[in-house]
């Protein structure tokens, strides 16, 4: 049952690095969206992990 929780984590990861490693153009709004966006996937994959380490 772990498996799942794990697995969404590591895919909300992997687009937490690809929002953060996007090209965005300095001084728009697309700064605070892709730091928003950024930090809102780091929150759910900490919160999939901590369920994860819950069911373990």
């Amino acid at each position: 049952m772990r498996r799942k929780p794990v697995a969404v984590g590591l895919v909300l990861l992997v687009m937490w690095f690809g929002c953060w490693a996007a090209t965005v153009v300095p001084g728009t709004s697309a700064v605070a969206v892709q730091w928003a966006v950024g930090n809102a996937l780091a929150l759910a994959a900490g919160v999939a992990f901590g369920v994860a380490g819950r069911r373990g």
